[in-house]
């Protein structure tokens, strides 16, 4: 019998309380959590009447908000939107509703975050540019091999000076061969040095790194 008082969150305690019957404790407890948690508290004085699409669609688009303080992935808001489908079922069977009404749970595929590299990561990759030499390019593969890092350290002795210091990478890790695309091969081409292989690639100097 349609009850026109009925307010969308009495309904979800009787859904609620029938997968209690109907379900493993586990998922019950699942289910519980996520109605207290999302459903119930943006349906709070609403009544059954009042619900519509444009609603609906509100309360979807509020789960994918992407400023929410914990983001939720989209197994548990695809959860969310089944279990808020069943109440809907719920209010037609029962003749709280005069037609079913339906989320898409379907969601917009997020994409994969690039990873930035931190500043750390940065300084030590200017370190690696820095040492590279042209005879660590080899064109015809298509890769460079890091061989060597350039620090600026202090002395030890008594002027306590800096100095550049070329030297070998500081893990076995870091000594390796790294592919080049093949759009870099003829940015690089023009600037490479076959008669000098030891000129290192940012200094143009055979003897002097670039300072990074």
């Amino acid at each position: 019998m349609k009850n026109e008082t009925m307010y969308f969150n009495d309904l979800l305690s009787i859904w609620l309380e029938k997968q209690k019957q109907a379900r493993a404790l586990s998922t019950y407890v699942k289910y519980r959590h996520l109605a207290d948690r999302y459903i119930s508290p943006y349906f709070r004085a609403i009544q059954l009447s009042e619900v519509d699409l444009p609603m609906l669609q509100t309360f979807r688009n509020s789960l994918l908000s992407p400023d929410s303080l914990h983001p939720l992935g989209n197994g548990t808001i695809r959860c969310i939107l089944l279990l808020v489908n069943s109440i809907l079922r719920l209010s037609y069977e029962t003749g709280q509703t005069n037609g079913i009404l339906y989320l898409p749970p379907r969601l917009p595929k997020k994409r994969p975050e690039v990873p930035v590299f931190t500043l750390q990561e940065q300084e030590q990759l200017e370190h690696y540019l820095c040492a590279l030499r042209w005879e660590n390019i080899h064109f015809s593969d298509r890769y460079l091999h890091v061989r060597h890092t350039v620090q600026r350290l202090t002395r030890l002795d008594t002027t306590h000076k800096s100095e550049l210091i070329l030297s070998g990478p500081k893990s076995i890790s870091s000594n390796r061969l790294v592919p080049l695309p093949a759009f870099l091969l003829p940015i690089l081409q023009p600037y490479s040095h076959p008669e000098h292989p030891d000129y290192f690639l940012l200094s143009q100097s055979a003897s002097s790194p670039m300072d990074p």
